[in-house]
Parts: C-alpha cells; structure tokens; sequence
C-alpha cells in the first residue's frame, strides 16, 4: 500500500516597482525619479543623456514613482515639457 503523494507548494515571486525606467530621450534604462514629500518635488534624471525635470506634487495626488515616470513620459511625448540637460559638475 502506498501512501498520498504530498502537495507540493508553490511560491509565487512578489512584484518589485523598479528603481530605474527606460528614457524617452535616449531610450535607455536609465532614467531615475526621486520624491520627496516633505518638499513636494519630484525629480526626474537619466544618468545617460543627463535630462533632468522638476514637478511640484501639490496638485498631484499620486505620489510613487511609477506614477511620476508615466506622467513624466506622458507630458515628455506630447511636447508639453521642456527638460534641461545638465552638465558634469551639475549632474553631482
């Protein structure tokens, strides 16, 4: 006689929210948004082409960084934005 097969278990992996998104300009994974909610700003930067954007958060209610990038791209696509492109020693 043998005895029931036991239930395997499977784990599923949680969903992480990515720390670096793909840029609009150079298309690169390398753009970074930083928030900070004491301040409310928000700042958008591509290591790579070295864009760099500023919002204010007062008015905007959702306050991830996920939600920031698809606003960011969003305004950057439609032409609505004008990013800068900061230097080396500004970029630090």
């Amino acid at each position: 006689m043998g005895r029931r097969r036991a239930r395997r278990i499977i784990k599923k992996a949680k969903k992480v929210i990515p720390r670096l998104f793909r840029c609009p300009n150079c298309d690169r994974v390398t753009l970074s948004v930083t928030v900070d909610k004491d301040k409310n700003m928000a700042k958008v930067f591509c290591s790579s082409c070295k864009i760099y954007f500023e919002m204010d958060l007062s008015d905007f209610p959702l306050y991830e960084p996920v939600d920031i990038y698809g606003y960011f791209v969003d305004l950057f696509n439609e032409g609505e934005i004008e990013v800068e492109t900061l230097t080396k020693s500004e970029a630090r």
